[in-house]
Formats: C-alpha cells, sequence, structure tokens
C-alpha cells in the first residue's frame, strides 16, 4: 500500500521546508525561466525569517524571464535576518535579477555581503549589508520614494526599522520626494533620523549623544543650513544654487561640499552631494565623531563627488586623530593635509 503523505520519506515534511516559518500564504510562482530556479535555505546558523505581511496588493515571489538559473540561497549567517516587507503601495516581485518591475532580494555569504534591492516600487529601495556582526532586522513599510540603507562594518547590533523602535536606531523616512542614503556605523548611543517632506525640509535629530546634532536641510533646491548645536562652537554654513554648484565658505572653492569641524567635542564631518536628488548621510562612531560618506576608517575613504563641474576625492584617515581632505581637479586646485 502506498505511503500515506506525511510519513517517513515525504519529500516535503515540515522539517525540510524553507517557508514553513512564514505566518501567512506567499504565493511563489516560478514562471518563464530561462534556467532551472532553487530557493534553498541551507546551512543557516541562526534562523531566517522572510515575511510578506499586510501588503496592499498581492505579494508575489516570482523569477521571470531570467537568463540564468537562480538560487535564493542563506548561507552562513552568523546572525538571524528578519526582512519583512509591509504595506507596500503595489506589488511586490521577489527576485535575483535586475527585473524592470520587481523586488531583488538577494541573500547571499552574509558574513560577505546582503544586498536587498527592491525595485520599482514608487522608487526603489537598495539596502546593502556588508560584514554583519550582529543581527540585523530590516523593516521597509510605505516607501514612497527611494531608501538606500548602508550598514557596513557593524561591529554591533543594527536594528532599522520605519517605525518607532525601542532600539538604539529608529530611521522614520516618510514622504520622500528624492532618494535618501543613510549609513549608521558603530552607534553607541540612540539615534533618531527623521527625513521629513524633503522637498521642504529635514531635520536629523542624533540625541543622547555625546552632544547633540541637529543638522536641518530647508529648501534644498535654494539653500542648506547645517546647524551643529551644542558643541564647541556654533557653524552655520549656507549653501545656495545647489541646481549648479556649491560653494565651499570654508575653502574658497567654487565646487562641492567641504565641512570639516576639528577638535569639537564631536568631530563632524558633513559632505552634501547632490542636494536636489539626494543625500548620503554616514554617522561613524558617534561617541567620537560623525562622519558622512566614509567608507572603512580603517584605512582610507575615497568619496568622489559626481555630477559636479569637477570632482572631489576625499581622503579620511585615522578620524580619531586627523583627517586629510584631500580636494582635486577643482577650478582652483587646493590640498589640505592635516
Amino acid at each position: 500500500m502506498a505511503r500515506r503523505r506525511g510519513e517517513g520519506g515525504a519529500p516535503f515534511s515540515k522539517r525540510t521546508s524553507p517557508y514553513w516559518a512564514w505566518p501567512q500564504s506567499v504565493s511563489l510562482s516560478l514562471l518563464d525561466l530561462d534556467q532551472s530556479v532553487s530557493l534553498s535555505l541551507l546551512d543557516l546558523d541562526q534562523s531566517v525569517s522572510l515575511s510578506l505581511l499586510d501588503l496592499d496588493q498581492s505579494v508575489c515571489i516570482s523569477l521571470l524571464d531570467l537568463d540564468q538559473s537562480v538560487c535564493i540561497s542563506l548561507l552562513d549567517l552568523d546572525q538571524s535576518v528578519c526582512i519583512s516587507l509591509l504595506d507596500l503601495d503595489q506589488s511586490v516581485c521577489i527576485s535575483l535579477l535586475d527585473l524592470d518591475q520587481s523586488v531583488c532580494i538577494s541573500l547571499l555569504d552574509l558574513d560577505q555581503s546582503v544586498c536587498i534591492s527592491l525595485l520599482d516600487l514608487d522608487q526603489s529601495v537598495c539596502i546593502s549589508l556588508l560584514d554583519l556582526d550582529q543581527s540585523v532586522s530590516l523593516s521597509l513599510l510605505d516607501l514612497d520614494q527611494s531608501v538606500c540603507i548602508s550598514l557596513l562594518d557593524l561591529d554591533q547590533s543594527v536594528c532599522i526599522s520605519l517605525l518607532d523602535l525601542d532600539q538604539s536606531v529608529c530611521i522614520s523616512l516618510l514622504d520622500l520626494d528624492q532618494s535618501v542614503c543613510i549609513s549608521l556605523l558603530d552607534l553607541d548611543q540612540s539615534v533618531c533620523i527623521s527625513l521629513l517632506d524633503l522637498d521642504q525640509s529635514v531635520c536629523i535629530s542624533l540625541l543622547d549623544l555625546d552632544q547633540s546634532v541637529c543638522i536641518s536641510l530647508l529648501d534644498l533646491d535654494q539653500s542648506v543650513c547645517i546647524s551643529l548645536l551644542d558643541l564647541d562652537q556654533s557653524v552655520c554654513i549656507s549653501l545656495l544654487d545647489l541646481d549648479q554648484s556649491v560653494c565651499i565658505s570654508l575653502l574658497d572653492l567654487d565646487q562641492s561640499v567641504c565641512i570639516s569641524l576639528l577638535d569639537l567635542d564631536q568631530s563632524v564631518y558633513i559632505s552634501l552631494l547632490d542636494l536636489d536628488q539626494s543625500v548620503c548621510i554616514s554617522l561613524l562612531d558617534l561617541d567620537q565623531s560623525v562622519c558622512i560618506s566614509l567608507l572603512d576608517l580603517d584605512q582610507s575613504v575615497c568619496i568622489s563627488l559626481l555630477d559636479l563641474d569637477q570632482s572631489v576625492c576625499i581622503s579620511l584617515l585615522d578620524l580619531d586623530q586627523s583627517v586629510c581632505i584631500s580636494l582635486l581637479d577643482l577650478d582652483q586646485s587646493v590640498y589640505k593635509e592635516c
């Protein structure tokens, strides 16, 4: 007599099914594949839960018209990763290869990189999680525009949610008319970043730090006022005519923006790139310094400021001690060495 389904040897038992943890129904449609599709959740050091809840429209994890095979594999996870796609205004399609209208969630080798690309919602969302030493919870709720959250070399756990977390990092991205890239690295204190109505104003409030920093970006098409409060000194920098170029008041350059505030209670380096389109803010080592758009501080950071009349390369070495800013290929060559 043939065995009943579920008895020994069943190929899709609860024990081996990768979808047993999903709390609601998910439609997985694998259609029109040029190659095979393998969805495997293997060798997980921790549990991985991909939950698609409360979607305004259907959620279709579909892999369509792929030129090659697609394998959603979650390998060698140091910690658990929970990806929640909630309350999307449009349907969500999870695939792995650059679909014109889709959401690409690729979780490959979290020890090295995780790229969660959510394309063609109202805009796109790209989340890159590299070298996570702790767990990361990503919740993407009601994104009207593109949000790029980059978490690089996290020494501690970072919890990013778009809804009032009780944890150390609360990022609220509401009604973004432009793209926003926020990197929160090595936060020793709680950080609350609220980006509201970029067409009008952006207020980034950093609380419970050694020093309170409030960066207000008002009327990005016209001017930007960066106010650094409760430091040893107060600095207000107006940047006019961002549509064309940015004038550096500290160095009298004709291009870009370089604001270096040294020997304060908090070292702040703010780089505002293409404010009409995006704002990239990175907060590194808040107990000691706040740095925007700085990668791999142990060695060096090179920031290319594109879409300007010229380019700016900023190399920051050993921020705890010194900052070396190299501004090349401007209307007037400037090299400042600290």
